[in-house]
Protein backbone atom coordinates (compact mmCIF):
# COMPACT_ATOMS: atom_id res chain seq x y z
CA UNK A 1 0.00 0.00 0.00
CA UNK A 2 1.19 3.32 -0.73
CA UNK A 3 2.09 6.24 1.88
CA UNK A 4 -0.25 8.85 1.77
CA UNK A 5 0.37 12.16 1.02
CA UNK A 6 -1.13 15.50 2.89
CA UNK A 7 0.29 17.97 1.04
CA UNK A 8 1.04 15.67 3.62
CA UNK A 9 2.08 12.51 2.79
CA UNK A 10 1.24 10.06 5.32
CA UNK A 11 1.13 6.31 6.44
CA UNK A 12 -2.26 4.63 4.70
CA UNK A 13 -5.30 5.70 6.23
CA UNK A 14 -8.43 6.54 4.03
CA UNK A 15 -11.38 8.50 5.46
CA UNK A 16 -14.62 8.37 2.93
CA UNK A 17 -16.62 11.56 2.90
CA UNK A 18 -19.06 10.35 5.02
CA UNK A 19 -16.77 8.18 7.65
CA UNK A 20 -16.83 10.41 11.04
CA UNK A 21 -14.06 10.35 13.61
CA UNK A 22 -15.61 7.87 15.98
CA UNK A 23 -16.06 5.32 13.14
CA UNK A 24 -12.83 5.18 12.00
CA UNK A 25 -11.44 6.01 15.52
CA UNK A 26 -8.41 7.56 14.33
CA UNK A 27 -6.41 9.17 15.72
CA UNK A 28 -5.60 7.51 19.15
CA UNK A 29 -2.50 9.10 19.89
CA UNK A 30 -0.13 12.06 18.49
CA UNK A 31 0.70 12.14 14.99
CA UNK A 32 4.12 12.96 13.43
CA UNK A 33 4.77 15.31 10.75
CA UNK A 34 7.61 15.57 8.73
CA UNK A 35 8.52 18.62 6.76
CA UNK A 36 11.11 18.28 4.28
CA UNK A 37 12.35 21.62 4.86
CA UNK A 38 13.90 23.84 7.76
CA UNK A 39 11.90 25.35 9.78
CA UNK A 40 10.38 28.75 9.19
CA UNK A 41 9.56 28.70 5.58
CA UNK A 42 6.20 28.63 4.30
CA UNK A 43 5.75 24.44 4.23
CA UNK A 44 7.21 24.61 7.47
CA UNK A 45 4.79 27.16 8.63
CA UNK A 46 1.97 25.52 7.41
CA UNK A 47 2.17 22.21 8.37
CA UNK A 48 2.32 24.02 11.83
CA UNK A 49 -1.36 26.04 11.17
CA UNK A 50 -2.62 22.57 10.01
CA UNK A 51 -1.45 21.13 13.37
CA UNK A 52 -3.13 23.77 14.96
CA UNK A 53 -6.55 22.98 13.57
CA UNK A 54 -5.91 19.20 13.52
CA UNK A 55 -5.62 19.60 17.33
CA UNK A 56 -8.63 21.49 18.17
CA UNK A 57 -10.73 19.31 15.42
CA UNK A 58 -9.28 15.55 16.89
CA UNK A 59 -8.42 16.50 19.85
CA UNK A 60 -4.91 14.55 19.39
CA UNK A 61 -1.28 16.60 18.69
CA UNK A 62 0.55 16.15 15.61
CA UNK A 63 4.18 16.95 16.19
CA UNK A 64 5.99 18.60 13.57
CA UNK A 65 9.50 17.62 12.57
CA UNK A 66 11.86 19.11 9.97
CA UNK A 67 14.28 16.71 8.14
CA UNK A 68 16.36 18.63 5.84
CA UNK A 69 18.25 17.44 3.18
CA UNK A 70 18.72 16.04 -0.46
CA UNK A 71 15.24 17.83 -1.70
CA UNK A 72 13.31 16.19 0.76
CA UNK A 73 14.42 12.60 -0.07
CA UNK A 74 15.64 11.99 3.08
CA UNK A 75 12.06 12.77 4.55
CA UNK A 76 10.54 10.72 2.01
CA UNK A 77 12.03 7.82 2.78
CA UNK A 78 11.53 8.25 6.01
CA UNK A 79 7.72 8.67 5.86
CA UNK A 80 7.75 5.72 3.41
CA UNK A 81 9.21 3.84 5.70
CA UNK A 82 7.14 4.45 8.35
CA UNK A 83 4.26 1.59 9.42
CA UNK A 84 1.13 1.99 7.04
CA UNK A 85 -0.97 3.50 10.14
CA UNK A 86 -1.67 7.03 9.95
CA UNK A 87 0.40 8.15 11.81
CA UNK A 88 3.37 9.53 10.28
CA UNK A 89 2.55 11.85 7.64
CA UNK A 90 4.87 14.50 5.18
CA UNK A 91 3.60 17.71 4.65
CA UNK A 92 5.15 18.85 1.19
CA UNK A 93 4.20 20.47 -1.76
CA UNK A 94 4.81 18.90 -5.28
CA UNK A 95 7.62 21.36 -6.06
CA UNK A 96 9.85 18.69 -3.21
CA UNK A 97 8.64 15.88 -5.26
CA UNK A 98 9.14 17.48 -8.68
CA UNK A 99 12.69 18.95 -8.47
CA UNK A 100 13.96 15.19 -6.35
CA UNK A 101 12.67 13.19 -9.16
CA UNK A 102 13.78 15.74 -12.16
CA UNK A 103 17.14 15.99 -10.72
CA UNK A 104 17.88 12.12 -10.12
CA UNK A 105 17.77 12.29 -6.46
CA UNK A 106 14.96 9.51 -6.23
CA UNK A 107 12.50 7.23 -8.40
CA UNK A 108 9.74 8.36 -6.31
CA UNK A 109 7.32 10.83 -7.60
CA UNK A 110 3.48 12.03 -7.05
CA UNK A 111 2.33 9.08 -7.82
CA UNK A 112 4.25 6.95 -4.70
CA UNK A 113 2.27 8.36 -2.37
CA UNK A 114 -1.27 8.60 -1.47
CA UNK A 115 -3.02 12.50 -0.72
CA UNK A 116 -4.59 12.21 2.54
CA UNK A 117 -5.74 15.95 2.59
CA UNK A 118 -4.80 19.13 0.14
CA UNK A 119 -4.91 22.03 3.22
CA UNK A 120 -3.94 25.07 0.95
CA UNK A 121 -3.56 25.71 -2.72
CA UNK A 122 -0.99 28.62 -3.88
CA UNK A 123 -0.59 29.54 -7.05
CA UNK A 124 1.76 32.79 -6.36
CA UNK A 125 5.14 33.55 -5.86
CA UNK A 126 6.25 36.38 -3.69
CA UNK A 127 9.60 38.11 -4.09
CA UNK A 128 10.76 40.20 -1.32
CA UNK A 129 13.47 43.70 -1.69
CA UNK A 130 15.29 45.57 1.18
CA UNK A 131 14.33 49.06 1.16
CA UNK A 132 17.66 50.01 0.63
CA UNK A 133 17.48 47.97 -2.84
CA UNK A 134 14.73 50.53 -4.35
CA UNK A 135 13.46 47.48 -6.40
CA UNK A 136 10.07 48.08 -6.15
CA UNK A 137 8.36 45.76 -8.98
CA UNK A 138 9.11 42.76 -11.04
CA UNK A 139 9.93 45.52 -13.67
CA UNK A 140 12.48 47.29 -11.63
CA UNK A 141 14.34 43.97 -10.76
CA UNK A 142 14.47 42.83 -14.34
CA UNK A 143 16.22 46.27 -15.47
CA UNK A 144 18.43 46.23 -12.35
CA UNK A 145 19.52 42.47 -13.29
CA UNK A 146 19.58 43.61 -17.35
CA UNK A 147 21.93 46.52 -16.36
CA UNK A 148 24.40 44.47 -13.98
CA UNK A 149 23.84 41.11 -14.26
CA UNK A 150 24.63 38.64 -11.36
CA UNK A 151 24.47 41.72 -8.78
CA UNK A 152 21.17 40.85 -7.87
CA UNK A 153 21.33 38.50 -4.57
CA UNK A 154 18.24 35.70 -4.99
CA UNK A 155 17.83 34.35 -1.87
CA UNK A 156 16.61 30.84 -1.85
CA UNK A 157 17.00 27.20 -0.76
CA UNK A 158 19.09 26.06 -3.38
CA UNK A 159 17.77 22.71 -5.29
CA UNK A 160 14.43 23.68 -3.68
CA UNK A 161 11.16 25.03 -5.77
CA UNK A 162 12.30 28.13 -5.13
CA UNK A 163 15.36 27.98 -6.68
CA UNK A 164 13.25 26.40 -9.59
CA UNK A 165 11.54 29.32 -9.75
CA UNK A 166 14.46 32.00 -9.68
CA UNK A 167 15.94 29.62 -12.78
CA UNK A 168 12.35 29.97 -14.70
CA UNK A 169 12.40 34.01 -14.34
CA UNK A 170 16.22 34.04 -15.51
CA UNK A 171 15.19 32.15 -18.47
CA UNK A 172 11.79 33.99 -19.00
CA UNK A 173 12.94 37.51 -18.65
CA UNK A 174 16.73 36.84 -19.86
CA UNK A 175 18.63 37.97 -16.72
CA UNK A 176 21.27 36.85 -14.17
CA UNK A 177 20.73 36.47 -10.86
CA UNK A 178 23.30 35.72 -7.77
CA UNK A 179 21.70 32.36 -6.23
CA UNK A 180 22.66 32.89 -2.58
CA UNK A 181 21.74 29.18 -0.45
CA UNK A 182 19.05 31.04 2.39
CA UNK A 183 17.56 27.71 3.28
Amino acid sequence: MKKMYCFALAAALVVTATSTMAEVNWPTKPVQVIVPAGAGGDTDFNARIMAKYFQKLTGKTMVVSNVNGANGTIAMSQVKAAAPNGYMMMFAHTGHLIVAEVSGLTKDNFESFDVACIPAVDKSVTLVSSQQSGIKTVQELISKAKAAPGSIIYGTEMGGYSHLQGLILEKKTDIKLKFVDSG
